[in-house]
């Protein structure tokens, strides 16, 4: 491996990283951050290409240097004081890379002649999107499809929240849902919306397959628009005294009860 020493900041590497905090430039780049061994590893497993990485000077000198860094064509070595700078964790983690998004498309979303699909309107909060993530990967879902005003999918903490999610689920966003409902409609792909005022409880729509279940904003909930175009809306029964469920475990819930339809199905004898 190249280990090569930054020790200005202003050089464009650096510059970049620190960019690569806001969104406007991960849209306009293509690029978004990996912070952390784990993260970066995944990343590498998955077959998702490093551009540049950088680590701090007591990462060099404390750490036995992990097998994936072999990996990386070149990586830069930055003063503690220079990297505090790079990274959007509460502590250093002591490496960050750069890496090209996922390119994803809606098409991408129907490979799958019978797929399950989740939606997301307008899903605010990085934490929540992350959980999501690992939910829709974990249960078996297709893709994860993120309508116009929801967090992007890229940002720093989205992507430490989804553990690796996000290299093994097709996500897409910026997604305009009228679009949307009508390829899923054309493909005879059902909508159920989830909603705390639904008609019945969700179980009573199994099996899901094919079809794609929205949730959504933590706020607000889901749109009229998405209440009148799905074909049921239904709901999570929770105790009277509870206002509501947060979205990421509402999502949760669903999707593990449609995983386990799916492999209840697969296990009995044709």
């Amino acid at each position: 491996m190249n280990f090569k020493e930054i020790k200005s900041a202003s050089n464009s590497l650096l510059k970049l990283m620190r960019k690569l905090h806001t969104k406007a430039e991960r849209r306009q780049s293509g690029l978004f951050l990996l912070e952390g061994k784990k993260l970066i590893s995944d990343a590498i497993e998955r077959g998702i290409e490093i551009n540049d990485a950088v680590i701090s000077t007591s990462f060099y000198e404390d750490e036995i240097h992990p097998d994936f860094l072999e990996e990386i064509e070149s990586i830069s070595v930055v003063s503690d004081a220079l990297f505090k700078d790079l990274y959007t964790t509460s502590t250093s983690c002591g490496i960050i890379a750069t890496a090209a998004q996922p390119d994803h498309t809606l098409e991408d979303c129907f490979n799958n002649e019978e797929p399950l699909l989740v939606i997301g309107e307008a899903i605010q909060d990085p934490g929540n999107l992350g959980t999501i993530m690992r939910n829709a990967f974990a249960f078996g879902a297709d893709a994860l499809i993120l309508s116009n005003g929801s967090v992007d999918c890229f940002s720093p903490k989205v992507v430490r929240s989804s553990m690796g999610a996000i290299f093994d689920i097709i996500v897409v966003q910026d997604i305009d849902l009228p679009d949307c409902v009508e390829q899923l409609h054309d493909r005879k792909i059902r909508l159920i919306a989830l909603d705390a005022d639904g008609q019945y409880p969700y179980w009573e729509e199994s099996p899901y397959r094919p079809c794609a279940l929205v949730f959504g904003n933590e706020g607000n909930g889901l749109s009229h628009y998405i209440k009148e175009a799905a074909q049921t809306v239904v709901k999570i029964p929770i105790a009277d005294s509870c206002e509501s469920l947060n979205v990421a475990v509402a999502v949760g819930v669903v999707l593990a009860d449609a995983y386990k339809c799916k492999s209840q199905a697969e296990s009995m004898p044709r």
